[in-house]
């Protein structure tokens, strides 16, 4: 049980500092502008 349980951290840490390094290269929200506007009072 120890042993699956480290195998799923170490993946969760190796996957973590890929999309860390991907998302550094290539900006996801590269161009994009996100406008959000308040909605109506109820």
């Amino acid at each position: 049980m120890g042993r699956m349980f480290a195998v799923f951290f170490v993946a969760c840490a190796i996957s973590t500092v890929v999309m860390l390094v991907a998302t550094s290269i290539y900006d996801p929200a590269a161009g994009k502008n996100i406008i959000v506007e308040a909605g109506e009072a109820v």
